[in-house]
């Protein structure tokens, strides 16, 4: 029942969590979504399992009689330690919160769904998906109890299994594609610093970027270099277009390649704040360094991977960045092995 349950509950626990974790490593991934909770379950299953057995054992069975009885074992035991009414309380709050949270997600990822996968719906939206779960419940409880509940899941998790094993296949080669992506050399001409202009890298080395310079360097260097290669671009039929919103806290320019039914090419620059060590700002052999806080230029793609600092490259630098990351991308485009990364038009 125990594995059932997860199964059945995968499409909703799955689509979930891959929203909350877009731009993550796959690393990050494996260690927060599964080595955390994994290592907590271990720790909660060894306290509290061992503590139960104790406790029974030297209490004449307390806890055995309630085998079949899981609520009031909870609660029986707890009984037995110090604070049962504070910990019988918290216990309550942490089933309520599991509940709500549960039920907030499969809203969540139920809405992504019937919406062509957005994630901001209408408020009416949520209340009916979340009023037909909720009817959809009562009517399993009413019409078989619990054990109702339990078959619908068992039902339901036996087809889903055999899916789960085609997209673990799909996910290998997916991983495949992934690192053949990042792992293929590119053209030697596009190493783009050759050590000219360094003077003026150093400044922006030791020096802070606050807002103003940030929408300066913006409005400047990147729409100049994305403005330029949307123009190349339209003397071989190449549709291309440029996009900005600077008025946001998190302003945006980006380049946007169309490729029909393909993976459309995006290479956006958005800004990123990152912390200072009051170290560094209180030191004053960083005298340029004042603020516990700078904005920094992060390019992005299409394919939700993060991109890198862009704070340091003139308009020529950057539209060598772009041309690069455009040239991994055709070569990715040319190669049949390859599919699976670009044809997922929406």
């Amino acid at each position: 029942m125990y594995w059932a349950w997860w199964i059945s509950w995968a499409p909703f626990v799955g689509l979930f969590i891959a929203k909350i974790s877009r731009g993550r490593t796959v690393r990050e991934f494996v260690m927060c979504v599964l080595v955390v909770p994994t290592v907590f379950n271990i720790l909660w299953m060894t306290i509290f399992g061992n503590s139960a057995i104790w406790l029974d054992s030297h209490h004449g069975g307390v806890l055995s009689v309630l085998a079949g009885q899981t609520e009031q074992m909870l609660f029986q035991f707890l009984q037995l330690l110090p604070w049962p009414l504070l910990t019988s309380i918290l216990a309550l709050v942490i089933i309520a919160i599991f509940f709500i949270t549960s039920a907030d997600s499969g809203i969540f990822v139920i809405n992504s769904i019937a919406s062509y996968g957005k994630t901001k719906f209408p408020r009416w939206q949520s209340i009916l998906w979340g009023g037909l779960m909720a009817l959809l419940a009562i009517v399993l409880l009413y019409s078989g109890g619990l054990a109702a509940l339990q078959t619908m899941n068992i039902v339901m998790a036996l087809p889903f299994a055999l899916i789960m094993i085609i997209l673990s296949f799909c996910l290998l080669k997916g991983m495949i594609v992934d690192n053949s992506y990042f792992s293929r050399d590119l053209t030697k001409g596009t190493s783009y610093w050759t050590g000219e202009h360094w003077q003026e890298r150093l400044g922006t080395i030791v020096a802070t970027m606050d807002r103003n310079e940030l929408l300066r360097f913006m409005d400047t260097t990147v729409r100049s270099a994305f403005t330029e290669i949307e123009k190349e671009l339209t003397q071989y039929d190449i549709t291309a277009l440029v996009r900005e919103n600077l008025k946001d806290d998190a302003p945006y320019i980006e380049l946007v390649i169309k490729k029909e039914t393909l993976r459309d090419f995006v290479y956006g620059v958005t800004c990123v704040e990152k912390a200072i060590s009051r170290l560094v700002v209180d030191n004053p052999s960083f005298p340029t360094v004042d603020t516990p806080h700078t904005l920094e230029p992060i390019c992005y793609f299409s394919d939700g991977r993060r991109g890198h600092s862009v704070k340091y490259m003139r308009k020529e630098e950057l539209i060598t960045d772009v041309l690069r990351q455009y040239e991994r991308y055709v070569k990715m485009a040319s190669d049949v092995h390859h599919s699976l990364y670009l044809y997922d038009k929406e």
